[in-house]
């Protein structure tokens, strides 16, 4: 996927649409740069298209105090990633 980029005054987000082999569709947050409520409402405003456009899923990959944020709005922790430096 191509990540697509959304921003305003006072945020960048990065998010790319993933589609899987049975058709589905997941926007997936890829990373958020700026004031917490300016990526919030940059979120929102990408997920209600894709909610419009019939996604199946929303997915935001990132660190753990956003799961916190993004409870109120419905997201709840799915997966762990585990990750190893090299070199």
């Amino acid at each position: 996927g191509r990540i697509q980029i959304r921003s305003n005054q006072g945020a960048v987000i990065g998010f790319e649409v993933k589609v899987y082999p049975a058709g589905a569709r997941e926007l997936h947050g890829m990373f958020a740069v700026g004031d917490v409520g300016d990526c919030l409402a940059l979120w929102d405003d990408v997920e209600a298209q894709a909610t419009a456009d019939g996604f199946e899923f929303a997915v935001i990959a990132s660190r753990e105090g956003w799961a916190r944020v993004m409870r109120s709005r419905g997201y709840v922790v799915h997966q762990t990633e585990i990750r190893k430096e090299l070199g």
